[in-house]
């Protein structure tokens, strides 16, 4: 996808200002790059690794061995994109699971308060509202991400 870098960037932008623990950690992911195996290097890839090799004067990649490669710009973007769906389908699942919880255990209520000794106001946290918010995000993150994942899927 000819744009894939500079869309990739807004993304990360865009998720830095909602999340910086969760950008951090995508781009993290992105630096360490992909582990391939020596045998599934494409053309490109082995040249470009076996004219660092030569540049470092090392031996070079056997079949068996495995090599980091960089991910290129649309594989950083469909990364990136799969870990937005899978947050949003985490956030999502994981209130269901709590509501399923105080469901059976036969609390009253979706709510949890959380108090604290120290502080006098404790904070209520209804799980109820928090789950329908959740599959609400999700159903957005879904239905933006679903036409540029459409697209790079078309390119592989």
């Amino acid at each position: 996808m000819e744009q894939s870098g500079e869309i990739y960037e807004e993304l990360m932008l865009q998720v830095e200002g909602l999340s910086g623990e969760i950008a951090q950690q995508l781009r993290a992911e992105v630096t360490r790059g992909r582990l391939v195996r020596g045998f599934e290097l494409s053309a490109r890839e082995r040249r470009l690794r076996d004219q660092r090799i030569t540049d470092t004067e090392s031996a070079r990649i056997g079949r068996a061995d495995v090599a980091v490669i960089e991910y290129d710009g649309d594989q950083r973007l469909r990364l990136l994109c799969e870990a937005l769906v899978t947050a949003a389908r985490t956030m999502a699942a994981s209130r269901r699971a709590l509501i399923g919880l105080l469901e059976l255990t036969d609390l009253s209520g979706n709510q949890i308060v959380f108090a604290d000794e120290d502080d006098p106001s404790p904070r209520v946290l209804n799980i109820g509202v928090q789950a329908r918010e959740a599959e609400w995000r999700r159903g957005i993150v879904e239905q933006e991400l679903a036409p540029l994942q459409q697209e790079l899927s078309s390119w592989l």
